[in-house]
């Protein structure tokens, strides 16, 4: 019996000891983490969530205002890739700069983010500019659910600025295209730390989607697991146009009247619900069937994001 006794304290012993080594090592790691400063986005390698960083070589006339950087980070069980753009005037002045999360269309790797692509929209909106290529993707693991646990990925993106010194996330603005607009709308609606939207030519009808389109009938069915009947409750949460009431934030919307990809039915039933739910929106209609970024939006978004009024 006192054998038995004396191997039960020395089992308690090791627990107390092994424990308080854990929490110290913890509370050690997050003093690491506290003190990572600065504005060279290099540094911030040594965070917990991010696994690796390499620069983004652009080309000589884009380096000369922004840098870029690939990074992989950690989501949830997955690792992700995503693209970071940081004006080099925020650099120079040690002056945190606004924020913009862009959410790219398609799915998997159709639409994947080029490695130009988060410069050029950081140069042309002078701002820092950070987007995912969301799980599924060549180079992430796991599964692309099309606004599923995919929108986590987006989510981690916001956690990672706020520990960014060089990031303003005051008025944080998050823009995305096709796919990204729902992207956008959900993380939104989720998050308040989103503060404005940007929708260009976005999907906010998923079930409309399944039932006009038959190219994405089968697409969605994998991605998401079922049919709008089947499982009615997913497509309504990846469906802004049902829950409109629930953007409380200002919104700007791009929309081709000619969109054949997401036509403009989805948008204007859109604006219509975020008018009836009293919203603060702007619309922007062109007559064209452009699906997509235009270089002729950036100059009304730098507007609109300094706070003047659209047409």
């Amino acid at each position: 019996m006192k054998r038995y006794y004396a191997w039960l304290v020395v089992c308690l012993i090791c627990l107390l000891v092994g424990g308080c080594g854990k929490q110290e090592k913890m509370e050690q790691q997050k003093g690491q983490e506290s003190e990572i400063t600065g504005y060279d986005f290099e540094k911030y390698e040594s965070l917990e969530d991010i696994l690796s960083i390499e620069k983004v070589q652009l080309e000589e006339q884009g380096a000369q205002y922004v840098t870029s950087y690939c990074f992989t980070y950690q989501s949830g069980e997955e690792q992700i890739v995503g693209y970071i753009a940081i004006p080099n005037q925020c650099v120079e002045e040690k002056k945190p700069y606004p924020v913009i999360v862009f959410n790219r269309g398609g799915n998997q790797d159709y639409g994947a983010l080029q490695e130009q692509e988060i410069a050029y929209y950081s140069y042309q909106l002078n701002s820092i500019v950070i987007g995912s290529q969301y799980r599924g993707t060549t180079g992430c693991t796991g599964k692309d659910e099309y606004g599923g646990e995919d929108v986590q990925d987006v989510i981690k993106l916001l956690d990672l600025c706020e520990k960014f010194e060089f990031a303003d996330m005051k008025n944080l603005c998050m823009m995305g295209s096709s796919r990204g607009g729902m992207m956008s709308y959900m993380a939104a609606r989720q998050d308040e730390r989103v503060k404005r939207l940007v929708i260009i030519s976005g999907l906010t009808d998923l079930t409309k989607a399944y039932e006009e389109r038959g190219d994405m009938a089968k697409l969605l069915e994998e991605l998401i697991g079922g049919t709008p009947e089947e499982l009615p409750e997913e497509y309504k949460k990846r469906s802004a146009v049902c829950w409109a009431d629930e953007i409380d934030i200002p919104v700007l919307m791009f929309h081709s009247r000619g969109d054949v990809r997401v036509p403009f039915t989805e948008a204007q039933a859109m604006a219509d619900a975020l008018e009836t739910a009293g919203a603060e929106y702007s619309f922007v209609i062109y007559e064209d069937d452009v699906h997509g970024v235009r270089e002729e939006e950036f100059p009304v978004i730098r507007k609109w994001l300094s706070g003047e009024e659209i047409p």
